[in-house]
């Protein structure tokens, strides 16, 4: 990593893309603290999070194209919510999917889809597009408890990682939603960040801490001031999932609220072969 990485700003003219990763397996309707389930709490999460994007996007009352939003929903099926990734005044009016966690979790193959989804999606990107956007991030959001007969997902992430454009690699973001971890500290605005020689003290925890990508200093700088957090230097791109405050830190954006957003359309398997 460059020191000149990772300092692009998201505009109209070159948009941030950021792909989210959401895990609807079974286990997802176990309950948090509060007695919303992990799904429903991920759901106001990411509610808050178009919020943010759609106020940031916001121009004399008009709508810039300043994200690009994709998501793909996964348990053993894939869902490819919007069917690519679309700007965020085109998600806005589909609304938050109807996410109902069902089945066992396949994290690896949402992984490789992803990595087949940004390959395609960067072969359309103009030579402005290469030269100023962001790198896309990638936002995987679960508790983690993969079937333990799927592939192992940590080499994908590894690949989707690999992808570079002008101002840096791909970024992967894991969010670890659960209530089985202790934390020293609960209060997000103390929270130091973890390092990839730390443990969480949970396997599945450990797992997205491999898998995550080393959160560059312009990101923390940003957030530490904007924030108020106190994130290290050497932080990791995986947040715990502890509570709703700590996800909607994770989301990076910001925490703006905002109206509702209506609901989506059922959602649908999306029939794709996978390629070795």
């Amino acid at each position: 990593m460059s020191s000149n990485s990772y300092v692009n700003l998201a505009t109209s003219a070159h948009p941030a893309t950021i792909l989210y990763l959401v895990d609807i397996s079974g286990s997802m309707q176990a309950s948090m603290p509060g007695g919303k389930s992990r799904i429903e709490v991920v759901k106001d999460a990411i509610q808050t999070s178009y919020a943010a994007m759609l106020k940031y996007s916001l121009k004399q009352g008009k709508v810039r194209p300043r994200y690009r939003i994709g998501m793909i929903a996964y348990e053993s099926e894939l869902y490819d919510v919007y069917d690519g990734i679309l700007e965020i005044d085109k998600i806005i009016s589909q609304g938050i999917p109807n996410l109902t966690p069902q089945r066992k979790t396949d994290m690896a193959k949402a992984f490789r889809y992803a990595i087949k989804l940004i390959q395609d999606d960067l072969k359309e990107w103009t030579q402005q597009w290469k030269d100023e956007c962001p790198p896309p991030m990638v936002i995987n959001i679960t508790d983690c408890e993969y079937a333990e007969e799927t592939p192992d997902p940590e080499p994908f992430a590894r690949q989707l990682q690999d992808i570079t454009v002008a101002d840096g690699n791909v970024l992967v973001e894991n969010i670890f939603v659960t209530d089985q971890i202790v934390l020293t500290n609960t209060d997000v605005k103390e929270w130091r960040g973890y390092r990839f020689n730390e443990t969480t003290g949970d396997a599945y925890g450990d797992k997205l801490l491999a898998m995550s990508s080393p959160l560059p200093s312009s990101f923390a700088q940003i957030m530490n001031e904007q924030q108020g957090l106190k994130l290290r230097e050497g932080t990791a791109m995986m947040f715990p999932g502890v509570s709703l405050e700590f996800i909607k830190t994770a989301f990076v954006v910001g925490t703006a609220t905002g109206g509702q957003i209506p609901s989506a359309a059922p959602l649908r398997p999306k029939t794709w072969q996978e390629h070795d």
